[in-house]
């Protein structure tokens, strides 16, 4: 278990710490007065906290499920949808970081367990290994720092809402979220060959921006000598990603240079990534305060830790820690094409940065202590910095992940639903779709005309026994999104439909086999629309929420069979 978090602090520890409680407060608040700790964290508690969110969570973005899962899918069950972006000719997306994540969808296969079950078990194995990483951290900051202060860091990220799909989404972001909270704990220890060699891992199996984030870390007198013992470790690592990446798609393919050639170099009209879609610059805010709450703010006030904290050591990491995050940040506040997932780098330093402000508020009340207020005011305000800061930040996040939840994890319960040795077709719901792991088995899946005029994926090439023809160029890709009318079925070979019914937008299907229930955003209003409100405030909120329906609709063609 982790040690309890004490406001009553020992003399001998750092005086830049809070002092005891004094007897005054005890005597302002008295009877109702009790020592006063933050809630101790276990590892088996963290679990659990990740565990249900793995379970939960419903999956936001639809690249995590056509460029990740189905490409797993394939590779392990030789079936799935394929992107243009698994073509030999482009060649952005690795199959070793496929590979690297089979492991456990094997294991489950070998023992017989349901496509279902693997799925969940891939998550909850994701988000365990999230939650090591966030633990390795604080483990780094409680013996550079302290442990009030990693105290902090932890509550935050173990209850942030950003942290709650971050951790288990099956998304090279999410991967490079894990090594680079290593390297942020490599760094602060001083071990900066191990913070180089990590940081390498994140941006050469996960995702070649997550380098990033590490920048700031090459500003060190010892860089050189460090950066050159890394660099062995990192070439060779690039050797065996290369070989492996080469040997799937037949051709030499360097997946990570792919990538930034794509995402930098080959923007223009008709391709890149802005065809997808841009957003404003104040994008990344907005998500961070819905993501992080109070936590966003108090990250960016980190530099004052700085200077209220003597030791040119800690203050250089300090600063290091809080130019990662900005850098980061500035970096893809700046183009136009933006995701969510872009960021997921930075969230568990955004809790770092986050804590460091609150230890800095709790010395500047230390210092006001001694000239401007009494003892028990001080006292009084250090409580509310350490116990209610923390604990307004994770209720307010929990509110949002539940809100999650319950207004938008419909597909995770629909499509298991879907009737096996049946086809099942998708309209405009092609964006929500869960994977094949959720579809039970003898279920085709396709998609069917729906007004959408993108390029929606294709069907990997059925395996030649064991061989996966992941070399096979395939017919109708491109990188201009441009729709490709092979990928669509007449809407007479479908059994059943999957479809959303909203007062906003209704269904044109009739007979549904099985719903659940799922938030009209479009015809919703009040804050409880982004975070969850008991329905007895609804009124005083101001809030409206207007309910749709996710169904499987069985088609005429079955009705009449």
């Amino acid at each position: 278990m982790y040690p309890a978090l004490d406001l009553t602090i020992p003399a001998s520890e750092s005086s830049a710490e809070i002092t005891t409680v004094p007897s005054t407060f005890h005597t302002l608040l008295g009877p109702w007065y009790m020592p006063i700790k933050v809630p101790s964290f276990s590892p088996a508690s963290a679990l659990s906290n990740v565990s249900y969110y793995a379970l939960y969570i419903p999956i936001l973005d639809c690249d995590e499920v056509y460029n990740y899962w189905e490409p797993l899918h394939y590779f392990v069950h030789h079936s799935g949808f394929q992107t243009w972006e698994y073509s030999p000719q482009y060649g952005i997306r690795s199959w070793f970081y496929i590979a690297v994540h089979s492991p456990i969808i094997n294991i489950g296969k070998k023992l017989a367990v349901s496509r279902l079950t693997q799925f969940y078990s891939l998550r909850i194995f994701l988000s365990i290994i999230s939650a090591l990483s966030e633990f390795r951290l604080f483990l780094a900051l409680k013996r550079v720092y302290s442990l009030r202060m990693a105290s902090i860091y932890l509550a935050f990220t173990t209850f942030a809402c950003g942290m709650s799909h971050a951790a288990g989404a099956f998304l090279p972001s999410s991967f490079a979220m894990y090594t680079s909270t290593i390297a942020l704990a490599y760094f602060i220890e001083g071990k900066l060959e191990a913070c180089y060699v990590f940081t390498a891992i994140g941006a050469l199996i996960g995702w070649p921006f997550a380098a990033i984030s590490g920048v700031p870390f090459l500003l060190s007198k010892s860089v050189l000598n460090n950066g050159f013992k890394a660099l062995a470790k990192i070439a060779v690592l690039v050797a065996i990603i290369v070989a492996y990446d080469t040997s799937l798609y037949g051709t030499f393919t360097f997946v990570p240079w792919n990538i930034v050639k794509y995402n930098v170099f080959s923007q223009s009209s008709s391709s890149g990534p802005n065809i997808f879609g841009t957003e404003s610059a104040d994008f990344y805010f907005k998500n961070l305060v819905l993501n992080f709450n109070i936590v966003f703010p108090l990250a960016l006030l980190s530099p004052v830790f700085a200077f209220t904290r003597s030791g040119a050591g800690r203050r250089c990491k300090t600063l290091a820690c809080f130019a990662s995050t900005t850098l980061t940040l500035l970096a893809f506040t700046l183009q136009d094409h933006k995701e969510e997932r872009f960021l997921y780098i930075i969230y568990p330093a955004l809790s770092c940065n986050a804590a460091l402000t609150v230890m800095a508020l709790l010395d500047l009340v230390k210092a006001a202590q001694e000239i401007l207020i009494t003892s028990a005011a001080a006292a009084f305000i250090s409580v509310i910095f350490m116990l209610y800061i923390p604990s307004s930040a994770a209720l307010i996040s929990y509110l949002r992940s539940s809100t999650l939840i319950a207004y938008y994890n419909a597909p995770l319960y629909v499509y298991p639903q879907i009737p096996p040795n049946s086809t099942v077709c998708i309209g405009k719901e092609w964006y929500r779709f869960p994977s094949s792991f959720l579809v039970p088995d003898n279920v085709e899946t396709y998609f069917i005309e729906s007004g959408f005029d993108g390029l929606l994926p294709g069907k990997f090439t059925v395996p030649d026994g064991q061989k996966l023809m992941t070399f096979i160029t395939p017919i109708g890709m491109n990188d201009q999104n441009i729709k490709e009318p092979a990928h669509l079925v007449p809407e007479t070979n479908c059994d059943y439909i999957v479809d959303l019914d909203m007062p906003s937008s209704p269904s044109i299907y009739m007979n549904a086999v099985f719903c659940r229930d799922f938030l009209d955003s479009a015809a919703s209003s009040g804050p409880g629309r982004l975070i969850r409100i008991p329905n007895p405030a609804h009124r005083i909120t101001q809030t409206l929420l207007t309910w749709g329906r996710y169904c499987v609709y069985q088609t005429n063609k079955e009705v009449a069979a």
